[in-house]
């Protein structure tokens, strides 16, 4: 395992879709500082070892972890400060998923229905009940959290709560839609393929979960692409240019695929709850396949049990 470097200053993560704010980034951009629970870095340390032991299939799904640090430096202009943490966190690092991408596009898609562990208290569990009712999570297993995309030569948009709650399963195909490559200036087969790449991704990611003892509270899926349209069609020439050998390579400068948000997530059988998370991840994967079949629909219709 990588040492995460004592000395190499952080700054705020720029490109940042949902979660808490404040995220932090080494100066260099490749790896994230999180805040997080004591028990993200358990989950991640034990998926760590069995990877390196058996070659877990879920590893490859994860960011790369690069251990735990006490602290960390903040830059502040011409001034440092240390960051600040609250009392039972420790500071993880991780590699950063937008590290590479001149302009990322990101998707934050919180995953299963239940979002609260079962010693929650009666307040957090009905609002975040109701969270999951009012939104895509009761009936589909996931909802968007929130999205950063690239508009033009230089505007971004966000996609935030409290707008981000608003999206029902009426409006979730849009937004979907939004998030992709505008198709008048992306190059030709693009669009098709990075929806491609995501649906074989999540039905790839069903398949590593299968009968695992593991499980997942409040973890969301983190899909980003270059979208600074001269790179991405740049880079996309070179994809189609390149062998099948050198082609993942090449996908990799335009698209990333992460589970992410482990501070409640176990190495034990609760088949319920992993069922809930694969749930999901069906319904994600057929609500873009129609998305990409460029059907009109009404996503009750394509509802996977």
């Amino acid at each position: 395992m990588a040492r995460a470097t004592e000395d190499q200053g952080v700054v705020e993560l720029a490109g940042q879709a949902a979660g808490h704010p404040g995220m932090l980034t080494t100066a260099d951009g490749s790896l994230l500082h999180k805040q997080s629970l004591p028990q993200e870095a358990s989950f991640y340390e034990a998926v760590q070892a069995r990877h390196l032991a058996t070659g877990d299939p879920l590893a490859p799904f994860l960011p790369a972890y690069y251990g735990q640090r006490p602290s960390s430096t903040i830059s502040q202009g011409d001034n440092t400060a240390n960051e600040q943490q609250s009392t039972g966190t420790t500071t993880i690092v991780i590699a950063n998923a937008l590290y590479g991408l001149r302009h990322p596009s990101v998707l934050d898609v919180k995953m299963a229905t239940q979002q609260y562990e079962d010693d929650a208290s009666e307040a957090k569990k009905q609002r975040l009940t109701e969270r999951a009712r009012d939104t895509t999570s009761t009936r589909f297993g996931f909802r968007i959290a929130g999205m950063l995309l690239r508009v033009g030569a230089a505007d971004s948009v966000r996609v935030e709560k409290p707008e981000a709650y608003l999206i029902t399963s009426t409006l979730c195909p849009a937004y979907l839609r939004r998030f992709l490559p505008d198709p008048t200036t992306a190059a030709d087969g693009f669009g098709d393929a990075l929806l491609g790449w995501i649906i074989r991704d999540l039905y790839a990611l069903h398949a590593a979960l299968e009968g695992r003892d593991v499980y997942f509270i409040g973890a969301s899926l983190l899909l980003v692409y270059e979208g600074d349209v001269t790179t991405a069609n740049e880079r996309w020439a070179e994809y189609l240019a390149a062998g099948p050998a050198e082609r993942p390579a090449v996908e990799a400068t335009l698209y990333r695929f992460n589970v992410i948000d482990f501070g409640h997530s176990y190495w034990a059988a609760n088949p319920t709850l992993l069922a809930d998370f694969r749930f999901g991840l069906r319904n994600l994967a057929a609500t873009l396949e129609q998305i990409r079949a460029g059907h009109s629909f009404n996503m009750e219709s394509i509802l996977r049990d």
